[in-house]
C-alpha cells in the first residue's frame, strides 16, 4: 500500500467513520507502516500494532520450507524406510 495513501485513511477514520485502524494490517510493506508509526495519527498514547496478511506469511513460510527441502534433501528420517 502506498504510504501517503495509508496516512490519509488513518488521518480520516476518526472524524469520518468514528473507528481506529488497530492492528496495522499490512503485505510486507515496512514503509507504510513506518510513515504510520512516524505520524502517530490517534495521538502519541496510542501505538498502533502490525500485523501481517496471512496470504503473505504463508508465501514466505511455503518459500522458506521449500528451501529446506531443497537443502537437506537426503538427510532426514523418511531415508531410512527406503
Amino acid at each position: 500500500m502506498e504510504s501517503t495513501g495509508v496516512q490519509r485513511l488513518y488521518a480520516r477514520s476518526l472524524e469520518k467513520h468514528k473507528i481506529r485502524y488497530i492492528p496495522f494490517i499490512g503485505d510486507g510493506d515496512s514503509s507504510a507502516y513506518n510513515n504510520i508509526c512516524k505520524v502517530k495519527p490517534y495521538g502519541p498514547s496510542i501505538f498502533i500494532p502490525k500485523d501481517e496478511g496471512i496470504s503473505h506469511v504463508t508465501k514466505r513460510m511455503g518459500t522458506n520450507v521449500r528451501a529446506l527441502v531443497r537443502d537437506n534433501k537426503g538427510t532426514g528420517p523418511s531415508r531410512l524406510f527406503r
